[in-house]
This record gives structure tokens, C-alpha cells and sequence, in this order.
């Protein structure tokens, strides 16, 4: 095997060694359609960036999937401006309860697109992908926008480590990551230890990664159609 650079932006979080961030969107035209797919590994101000990009790029498509498949989540606070391009009256996202403080996760519409230009919240239909290893932020995102009815989940539960967690240092150097708090929606519900149950549960087989089939993509492209035939 040859080793290579991991693709994307290198970023340094804590204490952690760096990380590359990796983001990528392209354009998906089954029968005249048009649905952005959207694809980043971890929530960090680089991704950021190009998610508001890609929204600009997509706000007239059929539909968007973002594919949190392998997304290890980052920073949660990043998931209220991106909930913001998919809603269109604000919304509580859930809260972090700590020993001594709760700290809201309130998401408002997004009306200034990534140039400084006025936009419309993006109102189509939007699909999420998430697998075994999606955790942290990417559940705290698809499961609070799961319940709020603004996105339909495909793919496999989620990993259920959900808590807010931080970084201490110590004496030897090393790094000690441990939860500072609870996470609940604003309906009461709890991701950790249960993860995020997708609508449509997908599970891998053999035949399909053989083949080259990506089948979680498949399904939301096909739902996407029938939305967009109505």
C-alpha cells in the first residue's frame, strides 16, 4: 500500500493531532432532476465554509442529500447555522445540560447567502445518510432535524455517541476526552447509547458493494423523485 496525505484542509482541534477536513458536493441529474449531494467528514470551520457554498450552489435543486456516512462529528455549535438553510421559522435544536448550566441549541432561518446576498431558506425536500460510524454533532444534527419532520434519515443506526465532550491535559501529556454534559432534543429524546434510527434502514450487503452500488444514495435519490412528482 502507499501512503498518502489524507485529502482535504489540515485544522488543529485541541489537543488532538491534526485533522484533515475533507469536503466535497457535486451535482446528481437522474431523469431531469437536479439534487445536490453534499459529503464532509467532520464539522469544522472549513466544511462550514463549503456547505454554505454548496447550499447557494443548490437552492433551485429537486432536493439535497448531505452524507454524514463516516462523520465523526467536531464542533456542535456548527450545526445551528446549518439547520438555518433548511428552515423557515426558528427552532429549538435541543439542549446541553450541564451539573450547573443548560445551553440551548436555538437555529433561526438563514436569509444572506454565503456572498452577503438575501436568499430564501432552501424549503425542498432534504435527505441525510448515516452509517454505523456517524457520531457526536452529525447525530445531534440528523436527530434533531429527524424530529422536527425537516429531513428523511437513510443508511444504518448511527453510532449513539452522542454527548458534548471536551479535552483536559495531563500531567504526562496525554489528552483525557470525557463528557461535560447531557444532550437532549427538545422533545426529551436522548441519542447516546441509542444512536439515530433511520427512516429507511439500508443494511450493506456483499453483492451491492461488489457491484459498486451505492444504495443509501439510490434510495434517497428515489424518494427525492417522488417528492418532486407531486
Amino acid at each position: 500500500m502507499k501512503r498518502e496525505r489524507a485529502q482535504g484542509e489540515a485544522v488543529q482541534f485541541g489537543s488532538l493531532p491534526v485533522i484533515y477536513t475533507h469536503f466535497s458536493s457535486h451535482e446528481l441529474n437522474p431523469e431531469h432532476t437536479k439534487i445536490g449531494l453534499v459529503r464532509f467528514d467532520i464539522w469544522m470551520l472549513p466544511t462550514a465554509l463549503g456547505f454554505n457554498k454548496a447550499i447557494d450552489q443548490f437552492r433551485d435543486a429537486d432536493g439535497i442529500i448531505i452524507d454524514l456516512r463516516g462523520n465523526i462529528g467536531g464542533m456542535v455549535g456548527m450545526i445551528i447555522g446549518t439547520a438555518g438553510h433548511f428552515l423557515k421559522e426558528p427552532v429549538n435544536l435541543g439542549a446541553m445540560v450541564a451539573r450547573d448550566n443548560t445551553f440551548q441549541l436555538p437555529a433561526n432561518p438563514r436569509f444572506v447567502g454565503a456572498s452577503g446576498q438575501p436568499v430564501t431558506p432552501y424549503a425542498g425536500p432534504v435527505a441525510v445518510l448515516v452509517d454505523e460510524i456517524t457520531a457526536s454533532a452529525s447525530e445531534v444534527f440528523t436527530g434533531a432535524m429527524q424530529e422536527l419532520g425537516r429531513v428523511r434519515v437513510f443508511g444504518r443506526r448511527s453510532s449513539g455517541q452522542a454527548l458534548p465532550a471536551m479535552l483536559d491535559e495531563l500531567p504526562n501529556g496525554d489528552a483525557f476526552y470525557h463528557p461535560i454534559s447531557d444532550f437532549v432534543t427538545g422533545k426529551g429524546t436522548r441519542f447516546e447509547g441509542r444512536g439515530i434510527i433511520p427512516d429507511e434502514e439500508i443494511p450493506l450487503t456483499r453483492s451491492d458493494l461488489l457491484a459498486g452500488k451505492d444504495v443509501d444514495v439510490e434510495r434517497a435519490v428515489n424518494w427525492i423523485q417522488s417528492k418532486a412528482a407531486k
